[in-house]
């Protein structure tokens, strides 16, 4: 007489829910590795039916986009590439220095009489929409210690760059400048 043993292996994640109660067969196995370094990894194989490994596909997707290989160089982002908004966040807060730069614009503003105006929304946030010509105020307002070798405010004139407002444009770099210099203001959402 012989005998005929069979193998059946089954979800793992179902079985570890219903305390061993449970049985759906698997349909792969995955295999999965962490730690601090390399000498200290947990490494554990996972049998899951497709739909349990597709979620902790899906799950993973975002670190193992993020990371690399060890040893391995990370990928970098273009330096003047903006960041994905953050959920609850609008475009002015994609970039760095942008918060400087909208404090600077509120302060140089009030400084002269003419607060930016503002709302406050459900959340209870306050929210500031500075007018295009506070915007272009502020700008020409820069301009000139920028234009004397002034950091802060040459570095508040290139986030205000890289937030798409029109900013003086030196001459000698053979862009076209409109009036005085400067490229027409676009308005700022």
């Amino acid at each position: 007489m012989t005998r005929r043993y069979q193998l059946i292996i089954g979800d793992d994640l179902v079985a570890f829910a219903s305390k061993g109660k449970e049985h759906v067969d698997a349909d792969e196995t995955l295999v999965i590795a962490i730690g601090p370094d390399l000498a200290h990894l947990k490494v554990r194989e996972v049998d899951l039916i497709t739909a349990n490994a597709d979620a902790l596909r899906e799950f993973l997707e975002p670190y193992l986009r993020a990371g690399h290989v060890p040893d391995g160089e990370p990928e970098l982002l273009p330096s003047r590439a903006p960041l994905p908004p953050h959920p609850g966040q609008g475009k002015r807060r994609e970039l760095p220095g942008t918060r400087l730069f909208l404090q600077e614009l509120r302060m140089f503003a009030e400084a002269g009489g003419d607060p930016v105006p503002s709302a406050t929304g459900k959340s209870g946030k306050t929210n500031y929409r500075p007018r295009p010509d506070q915007y272009a105020a502020f700008i020409a307002h820069l301009a000139r210690p920028a234009g004397a070798g002034d950091q802060r405010a040459a570095s508040l004139l290139e986030i205000a760059r890289q937030l798409g407002l029109d900013v003086p444009v030196p001459q000698d770099k053979g862009l076209p400048a409109g009036e005085n210099g400067q490229l027409p203001l676009t308005a700022a959402r």
